[in-house]
């Protein structure tokens, strides 16, 4: 249900932007970005792995997607409160978290390349 309401807001954002940018894909993270082409970057992600999933599965998702990140990105998590803080991977970094209930979203966006920062 949750998904199917994803794809009707996608449809709703599509029609007012006059695009097809905003896709909803129900896979596993892990098989997803096995098969996306590459050069393809991605502006926000929600990611909403099972909250039994082990730490290990999901810091391999986000060291994953992190170099398909655009600048400016952000990277929603959803997990158990009683969950650890995702183990973020070198080019992404934690700028806020907030609870709610037994829920706790983690926000993370790209760091900061070397290259950018001396300029």
């Amino acid at each position: 249900k949750a998904a199917q309401v994803c794809r009707s807001n996608a449809a709703l954002v599509n029609k007012v932007l006059g695009s097809e940018r905003v896709r909803v894909h129900r896979t596993k993270a892990e098989t997803y970005l096995l098969r996306v082409p590459p050069g393809l970057a991605w502006d926000l992600v929600f990611l909403d792995p099972p909250y039994p999933l082990e730490e290990e599965g999901l810091a391999a998702v986000l060291e994953a997607l992190a170099p398909r990140l655009a600048d400016g990105a952000v990277v929603v998590v959803e997990r158990s409160t009683r969950s650890p803080e995702p183990a973020w991977p070198a080019g992404l970094e934690r700028f806020s978290e907030k609870a709610y209930g037994e829920t706790t979203l983690w926000f993370a966006e790209p760091a900061a390349r070397e290259d950018d920062a001396q300029e």
